[in-house]
């Protein structure tokens, strides 16, 4: 993973989506090339241990930090692609 970070404030759709496919497709053992926008997270067997830790990792690799709320009501129909689309929406850079 590159830890590249934003820039501008702002972050890269697809940037977001390549980090949480690697991050995923380590999490569940599968080639992250293999993910698509469409999966259902919940359909990937990510729990909400893992989707602290994939949150927690995304955070990392990107250099930004995430605040959505209360994202468990979500998780049971949000697909990889709208992870990805929430994250940028709600991701702000963090400062060095």
């Amino acid at each position: 993973m590159t830890g590249s970070g934003a820039t501008s404030g702002s972050v890269d759709p697809e940037q977001v989506f390549a980090t949480l496919a690697e991050i995923v497709g380590t999490i569940v053992e599968m080639d992250p090339a293999d993910l698509t926008r469409e999966q259902r997270i919940d359909e990937l067997a990510i729990d909400s241990l893992y989707a602290a830790e994939l949150l927690a990792q995304t955070e990392r690799s990107l250099g930004v930090n995430i605040d959505f709320g209360n994202t468990a009501d979500d998780w049971s129909e949000l697909t990889l692609g709208g992870l990805a689309d929430k994250i940028v929406a709600n991701a702000t850079p963090v400062l060095a």
